[in-house]
């Protein structure tokens, strides 16, 4: 028999805080269920302030790989630079760029332009009307060996 059938069966009135006042008083699952919500919270906060750690610490790792990129860029290493922990180097990429989204044909569209597909047919050689590719940009490249 569980809990509330046994409460059930000794309470005869459906008094809310008659039910929370006996089981508080012949149990200690209120304190077990205190316990469970403390932790819940606690695990919440912690999450919480892990994800602004996790975004500061990526935003410092962005800044960190620029400022190599303009070292490697300004010293005008164009080979990949091999060192005892890394290889980096400097690669060109080319990013889409969305000018006209109303003009993307309909088949590259999802709720708003499929750029991975776009890109594809237009590094194909194609071209999509509303969407044109930069010039290639700089990127970093770090390999660990």
């Amino acid at each position: 028999m569980s809990i509330a059938q046994q409460l059930n069966a000794l309470l005869d009135t459906d008094d809310h805080q008659l039910r929370v006042d006996t089981l508080e008083g012949e149990t200690e699952v209120l304190e077990l269920l205190d316990q469970l919500v403390c932790s819940v919270m606690a695990d919440e906060r912690l999450v919480e302030q892990g994800q602004k750690r996790l975004a500061r610490i990526e935003h410092r790792a962005e800044q960190r790989r620029d400022l190599i990129l303009r070292m490697l860029m300004a010293l005008e290493i164009s080979a990949p630079l091999e060192r005892p922990l890394y290889t980096a180097s400097v690669g060109y990429s080319t990013k889409l760029q969305i000018i006209d989204a109303s003009k993307i044909p309909a088949g590259l569209m999802t709720s708003r332009p499929d750029l991975n597909a776009i890109k594809r047919v237009m590094t194909g050689g194609n071209s999509v009307e509303g969407a044109t590719l930069s010039n290639p940009q700089p990127h970093l490249r770090i390999g660990t060996q």
